[in-house]
């Protein structure tokens, strides 16, 4: 791996943060193999700025910029079960962050087209991806990258088999859900008024939507906003 991030840290130290890191990783997935080897060959360090290096094996989220966050990896690890992800799956990624979750998807084989309302977030984590794709030997199934209003969807490119919004919405858009193939999940953070929020998996089951509950993690809250060229 001939990566600059790479370098930064003693490598015994950063082999041993990693083991404990999957070892906590396969406390949450259980036997789930193929989402426990998509986070082994995916290297969090290289998705982290270089201040948060050093913890980049925490299961904790970070500041990206304009206020956004990441997403804990054992939330992202949750999210990814609950969707049953295979890799075959075409994924509408809202909130691409950091990259760190679109390489994981990309590592499972799945075809994603992710979006990011800031154009330099979205910059940052396309090369990040990329590199670190190409790196591990994915350079066959690299993302497609979008800067747009995620909670749009990209209906160009639908039906999508999942849809994965990265954080807190009041209400899933109902153009969201038409984008998702007849068989589809949509994942997403919700908080109706009154109530706690939570991760919720959301599918189409006997003639309507049906909730399961994932996590009671909070996301960033989402609003409908144009794209952001900064």
């Amino acid at each position: 791996m001939n990566l600059a991030y790479a370098e930064t840290e003693p490598l015994l130290d950063r082999t041993s943060s990693r083991v404990e890191f999957l070892m906590r990783l396969r406390r949450v997935l259980g036997t789930d193999t193929k989402l426990l080897n998509a986070f082994e060959k995916i290297p969090r360090e290289a998705f982290v700025d270089a201040i948060y290096r050093a913890s980049a094996y925490e299961d904790t989220c970070w500041a990206l910029k304009y206020g956004q966050t990441t997403t804990r990896p054992s939330v992202i690890a949750r999210v990814l079960q609950a969707l049953n992800i295979e890799p075959y799956h075409k994924i509408l990624e809202i909130g691409t962050g950091s990259g760190y979750a679109t390489a994981i998807l990309s590592a499972l084989g799945c075809k994603v087209h992710s979006v990011e309302k800031f154009s330099s977030i979205s910059s940052i984590a396309k090369a990040q991806v990329r590199e670190v794709l190409i790196s591990e030997g994915f350079v066959d199934n690299l993302p497609s990258f979008y800067v747009a209003d995620g909670l749009n969807g990209l209906p160009n490119f639908a039906p999508f088999d999942r849809i994965i919004v990265w954080g807190r919405v009041s209400d899933i858009p109902k153009r969201l859900k038409i984008q998702l193939i007849e068989t589809g999940k949509l994942a997403a953070c919700i908080q109706v008024k009154n109530k706690s929020p939570h991760i919720c998996c959301v599918s189409f089951t006997d003639g309507q939507w049906a909730e399961t509950q994932i996590s009671l993690e909070v996301l960033p809250l989402l609003t409908a906003k144009r794209a952001k060229i900064l």
